[in-house]
């Protein structure tokens, strides 16, 4: 069976997309007829038959669906003025509709997968779905069957698009991430939170299991368990098999990378970086106190008298007042006046 795959390779004109989807479903989708009595797997010859059919295997994202829950859903891209998606499914009764746009390379979401790209088609995903003013809260997993007698298809653009001609339609703010979109991600972003955060918990707690003499499968089922309490905090939560596909990559990857030396390394660079921000920051609060000091003694007629306190070191009413004027604890100034005076700048 052709699908979008086939099409990078074929020497003539490319057949158009209504002709290569069935050959694009997973070889096994969930699939239902009615979302409230739950998803079933099945073959992909059996599920073309029912109403409702996931798109996108876990490894891999072939199309981009949104779900626009409004009337006049068909006219949403041109109201957004994006391309025309490759197909409109939508119900007859309300108007309410799927959009999908195919991709002629798909985005690899498995255990290799590179995360640069996913990312990208996640900023995508975020930017159509607010210019379309799609429902925020849909996962994307299952889609309106194209195929099937219950809903009004419409075949629109024939030919799949580049990921970049996409995102060349999107502004910078359109694909921007505010924190307030976290709750209602879109489905690769769901996948990208629960990398980074799963990831982030895994780093912590495998050079524990290693010096305990954990093994990886241990470490990769701790990993899967945590990527699962990731994966709760969506309203529509991802599916197990993305879940498996994530912790697998993550637990490989760190188990394969992390080592003692290593360890050690990043956390003296990193004790490095922090050494030398707060040299940086001690030589700016330096520069102010000069700087106030300076200015006092320009304005003031007493201002010798000041500088003869501070090279004491009992100017308490001094410190009270650089303390004040730079906004900085009093005995911040205070360790501060006395490392100026100990280098001879006052």
């Amino acid at each position: 069976m052709t699908s979008i795959l086939d099409l990078q390779t074929a020497d003539k004109v490319p057949p158009p997309i209504w002709e290569v989807f069935p050959g694009d479903v997973p070889d096994h989708p969930y699939c239902t007829d009615d979302l409230a009595s739950g998803l079933l797997i099945r073959s992909r010859k059996t599920a073309l038959g029912f109403a409702h059919i996931q798109f996108n295997d876990p490894a891999r994202i072939r199309f981009l669906p949104f779900d626009i829950d409004s009337p006049d859903a068909y006219e949403a891209y041109e109201r957004a003025q994006l391309p025309a998606p490759n197909v409109y499914i939508g119900n007859p009764e309300n108007g309410h509709a799927h959009l999908a746009w195919a991709l002629e390379q798909p985005v690899l979401t498995g255990e290799n997968a590179r995360q640069s790209p996913i990312r990208y088609a996640e900023a995508v995903e975020r930017g159509f779905a607010r210019r379309l003013g799609a429902d925020p809260a849909y996962s994307g997993l299952i889609v309106k069957n194209p195929l099937h007698k219950r809903h009004r298809t419409l075949w629109l653009a024939p030919r799949p698009y580049a990921l970049a001609d996409l995102a060349a339609e999107l502004t910078t703010e359109d694909k921007r991430f505010r924190p307030r979109d976290a709750a209602d991600m879109g489905s690769i972003g769901r996948n990208v939170q629960v990398f980074d955060e799963t990831r982030s918990i895994a780093y912590r707690e495998v050079r524990s299991f290693k010096k305990n003499g954990g093994t990886l499968e241990q470490f990769r089922n701790r990993v899967e368990r945590i990527a699962f309490g990731v994966n709760l905090q969506f309203a529509s939560p991802l599916p197990p098999r993305e879940i498996k596909a994530s912790a697998r990559s993550i637990s490989k990857w760190i188990w394969s990378k992390f080592s003692d030396a290593r360890f050690v390394a990043i956390q003296s660079q990193r004790g490095e970086r922090s050494g030398a921000a707060r040299a940086a920051h001690a030589e700016i609060v330096q520069a102010q106190i000069l700087s106030f000091v300076l200015a006092s003694r320009d304005a003031s007629a007493n201002s010798s008298g000041l500088l003869s306190d501070m090279v004491r070191g009992g100017a308490s009413t001094t410190c009270k007042q650089i303390a004040s004027a730079l906004k900085t604890p009093q005995r911040t100034i205070e360790r501060h006046l006395a490392a100026l005076k100990a280098r001879g700048a006052l």
